[in-house]
């Protein structure tokens, strides 16, 4: 990897984002999750970050929300999937990275 990519060195779960915009429109996540079709529970594990924003739900909240889209929502949740298992293979990164060093 080049020395001049860039890595962020934090992510933001969706559901934080999502947490923030429901609260700044009033609205509860009981009363969310039954207006969009979706359990309860899973809104809430969505919301709290112990379950992902996977496509169906970006979608619905594309629909419900008006803005920001589906691909905003996805795009959150795949830097953040990004970001820890970054931080979660560190070491197993390293190693492959100083063996392509001496192997050239």
């Amino acid at each position: 990897m080049s020395d001049l990519a860039y890595q962020p060195d934090h992510a933001v779960h969706p559901g934080e984002v999502l947490r923030e915009l429901l609260a700044s429109r009033g609205l509860t996540h009981s009363t969310f999750a039954d207006r969009i079709g979706v359990d309860r529970a899973v809104l809430s594990h969505s919301i709290h970050g112990r379950r992902r924003v996977g496509v169906r739900l970006a979608l619905r909240l594309e629909a419900a929300l008006g803005a920001p889209s589906a691909a905003f929502w996805l795009n959150l949740q795949r830097d953040w999937d990004l970001h820890h298992a970054r931080l979660a293979m560190v070491e197993e990164l390293d190693v492959v990275r100083r063996e392509m060093a001496g192997g050239r």
